[in-house]
């Protein structure tokens, strides 16, 4: 799906553990001037998992990727938004346990009236959203650098 976009891709999904190959996607699509987002929440319920991200995000940030922050609670939605044309949700999160051990669902929606419906949804999350860019414009501190790298050595696991 990603691969396939021609003007743009969002991903809504209440954790981040991407996979290399999903990682490097996401990146090269957006260097190619692609609009790519990545709607996440602010805080997940699984703190280890929001540090292991982290790495994760400025990654993507610096190569062009909007990250988004959703505020108000917590973001368990998940989907994945093509060019207004394809949509995909279902209860698979972008991380490695969902993409690789667990058994998920998920549909694909091509109709007008379906993927439309997504859209309205993502244009709201928006509107409580925040730019993780703004929000970490620092790098972080060594003490905060190590544990994030140490969870990340754990994003596997989770």
């Amino acid at each position: 799906m990603i691969q396939e976009a021609d003007h743009f891709v969002t991903i809504v999904t209440p954790y981040y553990i991407p996979d290399e190959v999903l990682q490097r996607s996401l990146m090269v699509k957006a260097r190619s001037g692609k609009q790519v987002k990545l709607i996440i929440p602010k805080r997940s319920n699984h703190p280890v998992t929001d540090l292991a991200r982290k790495r994760f995000l400025r990654e993507l940030t610096e190569a062009g990727v909007e990250v988004l922050l959703y505020g108000p609670g917590m973001l368990h939605g998940k989907a994945i938004l093509v060019d207004s044309s394809i949509a995909m949700t279902g209860s698979a999160n972008i991380d490695l346990r969902s993409l690789f051990v667990n058994y998920e669902l998920g549909a694909f929606l091509y109709g007008d009236y379906d993927v439309r419906a997504i859209q309205d949804w993502i244009d709201e999350l928006l509107l409580n959203s925040e730019s993780f860019k703004e929000s970490n414009k620092e790098d972080p501190p060594f003490l905060k650098a190590m544990a994030e790298d140490i969870c990340r050595l754990l994003a596997p696991l989770l």
